[in-house]
């Protein structure tokens, strides 16, 4: 399997044992390397050059995205999902697909929301 140059940066904890089982999952699933997983507790300097502090980044989990846009939250998580694989790729934009997707797309909706009322 080639190994690609990573889509996007995901910035996480790695002291925190919660956010090791997500990230090690994903990490799992992004055998192309598509994702440049950077742990915050080690490599600081990463965060700077992201234009973030360590608080913020510990508030929040944080995604640089394909178009080197920074997501945060939700959001990061989802592109880090779909990038990994462990979503399909139109997750985040469900309104821009045919039908055939729309039933998933009204589910996603759902989940989104209910993710955004529970994950920071």
């Amino acid at each position: 399997m080639t190994v690609s140059k990573p889509k996007v940066t995901c910035f996480h904890d790695g002291e925190c044992p919660i956010c090791a089982i997500e990230i090690n999952a994903m990490k799992k699933l992004d055998k192309t390397g598509n994702v440049k997983w950077v742990d915050i507790a080690q490599d600081k300097t990463a965060l700077a050059t992201a234009g973030l502090t360590y608080q913020q980044a510990m508030e929040h989990m944080y995604v640089i995205d394909e178009n080197q846009q920074l997501q945060s939250g939700v959001l990061g998580f989802f592109t880090a999902m779909e990038t990994t694989a462990l979503l399909p790729a139109h997750c985040s934009n469900y309104r821009k697909h045919s039908f055939a997707t729309a039933s998933h797309g009204v589910l996603l909706r759902y989940i989104r929301t209910l993710s955004f009322a529970v994950y920071r």
